[in-house]
Formats: structure tokens, sequence, C-alpha cells
């Protein structure tokens, strides 16, 4: 499992590394795989992932999560920056507005994390 992290954690920190300005990198949903390839959205996922499975906090998840904890708005959710390409049924949230999912989704990362050295609390 130490490869595993290692490899992921890896993965994030060349998004954050090749990332433009945090206010540059969107926050997307629906998670595509593609479309998350890279930037906050691939931050998020994995993030996602490391609490879905159980997994304690580790130092080098700072940076990203430091990232997730700077997309917050003022009104205290976190937006959809950008829709994902292709056919949709229906839209559930506009790009630019507060995001539903993106918060849920970011509210329980930050609550799972936030006991590790280095991550500002809420």
């Amino acid at each position: 499992m130490r490869l595993v992290t290692d490899l992921i954690i890896g993965a994030v920190k060349a998004s954050l590394a090749a990332a433009a300005p945090a206010k540059f990198v969107p926050v997307s949903f629906p998670p595509v795989y593609l479309a998350d390839g890279a930037g906050v959205g691939l931050i998020l996922r994995t993030l996602d992932y490391f609490r879905a499975a159980g997994r304690p906090y580790d130092g080098r998840m700072s940076d990203a999560l430091q990232l997730l904890l700077n997309k917050r708005r003022e009104d205290g959710a976190w937006p959809l920056q950008a829709k994902q390409p292709g056919q949709v049924h229906f839209d559930m949230e506009k790009p630019g507005r507060p995001s539903r999912w993106n918060t849920l989704r970011t509210l329980h990362v930050i609550e799972h994390f936030a006991n590790g050295p280095g991550v500002t609390p809420l």
C-alpha cells in the first residue's frame, strides 16, 4: 500500500507543480477520469480516495489541502469553476456559482484530514 500511496501522492505533487497559480486551476464536477487528469480535480479526487480508504493524514498532503482551502469562497462554499466537456442530459450547476457537490466533497476531505499539521482549519 505504501507504493500506491507514493505513486498517487507523486501524481498529485506533479499536478500541483504543473498547475498555474491556484486561481487558474479549475474545480469541476462531475469527476471524470480524463478531465480530472490534472489540477484541482485530480487533487480533490485523490484526497477523497484516501479519505474513503480510511488513510491517515500524510505530511505530503499539506500543499494539496491548502490549495483546496484557498479555493473556498467568502460564503463558505467551493465553486464550480468548469463544466466537463461532452454531452450532458441536464446541467446540475452553473460554472462560477457555488457548487453543492464540490463543497460536499471538499468538506469530507477537509474534515477527515483536519488534524494534520500544516492544515489551516476552516
